[in-house]
């Protein structure tokens, strides 16, 4: 999604707030992810919340 964005792992780390090591781990997959984390990342990607969710295949109804 941030490659479809153009958004570079520095831009997402500045923008969200996370380190570049957590940025770099979500996308390699080393790290799950977390509702805690996943909701710094919407903003920066312009998309909805509950679509981001949807993405990283978190329960809908987990609103943790």
């Amino acid at each position: 999604m941030m490659d479809l964005r153009g958004i570079s792992v520095t831009e997402m780390a500045k923008g969200s707030g996370l380190s570049m090591a957590t940025i770099m781990g979500l996308r390699s997959g080393y790290m799950n992810p977390h509702r805690s984390v996943l909701s710094h990342i919407p903003e920066v990607l312009r998309i909805p919340a509950e679509d981001l969710v949807a993405i990283a295949g978190l329960d809908p109804e987990d609103g943790r």
